[in-house]
């Protein structure tokens, strides 16, 4: 009796025990992506003291023709190695994906050096080698940067 009276009330067994799907994956998928943008922001901070610091370096070394040159290429580094190692922060938890995004992120950085190599031989408004050398050098010293803050990610 005690069943047909709960059925009639609406209070059913399956509607008393908890839902089956808990937060935990929600909880952990939030842990991963906490950590995610914690190596992504300690990566960024890091690579931006490299890019100010070895910019100030070159544009002293190199003279004042070519600072601006210099910082444009470690501009232009700074930006790709931001967008190629978040993607491939992103792409970590799947082996497939991650294999996509590293081998577009080494075309992505082919691409701009050749870019910007292109537009320089058109253009001629920067010099050539200051702006070419400070931008494979930067995207290379900060290339060097990223297994440190790849493996602060708890080893996923």
């Amino acid at each position: 009796m005690g069943d047909a009276a709960t059925r009639r009330h609406g209070d059913t067994a399956s509607e008393r025990t908890p839902h089956a799907a808990s937060p935990r994956p929600r909880v952990a998928a939030s842990r991963r992506a906490g950590r995610v943008f914690r190596a992504l922001g300690a990566y960024a901070a890091t690579a931006g003291a490299v890019v100010l610091l070895g910019g100030a370096l070159l544009g002293e070394l190199l003279g004042p023709g070519s600072v601006r040159a210099v910082w444009w290429g470690a501009g232009v580094a700074y930006a790709i190695q931001l967008v190629a190692f978040g993607a491939l922060l992103f792409a970590a938890r799947r082996q497939q994906s991650f294999l996509l995004v590293w081998i577009a992120g080494t075309l992505l950085r082919f691409a701009a050096v050749l870019v910007f190599g292109f537009w320089l031989a058109r253009a001629g408004t920067l010099p050539p080698a200051p702006l070419l050398g400070s931008l494979a050098g930067f995207l290379f010293a900060l290339l060097l940067l990223e297994p440190v803050f790849f493996r602060r990610r708890g080893g996923e």
